[in-house]
């Protein structure tokens, strides 16, 4: 029997359950046999969580902002922020994160391509 892999979202029309369990399944067979070889590291997508932390509700919650961003260099007359991230989440006295509140991201298109060092690390220079 062949399985097809549909891409999430596509709109494709599945026969019974079945189809999509074993599309999931493929792909994690394929993603082990890839980083088995040794040659390959599988990226996995993060499923956000609502709660990180139990807390309960008498328990006063601070905010706090996680900021990002990226640059194409450091100097600040003539590089660009290309990159912006924002994760505004609660968290405990203690410093335990309870749970992500909002989150922000922005690119910017820089006006000069991207140095080939800072390429490695950056999600624009295509």
């Amino acid at each position: 029997m062949s399985s097809t892999i549909l891409p999430e979202g596509s709109g494709a029309i599945r026969k019974g359950e079945g189809v999509a369990n074993d599309a999931s399944n493929d792909l994690s067979q394929m993603a082990h046999t890839l980083e088995k070889s040794g040659n390959y590291r599988v990226l996995r997508r993060l499923v956000p969580r609502d709660v990180i932390t139990p807390v309960p509700d008498h328990e006063q919650m601070k905010v706090g902002v996680l900021l990002d961003v990226e640059t194409t260099g450091l100097d600040a007359k003539t590089d660009e922020v290309i990159e912006l991230g924002m994760v505004k989440f609660a968290y405990c006295p203690d410093g335990r994160v309870a749970h992500v509140i909002d989150s922000f991201g922005s690119l910017n298109e820089p006006a000069n391509s991207i140095s080939a060092l800072l390429a490695l690390s950056s999600p624009r220079n295509q």
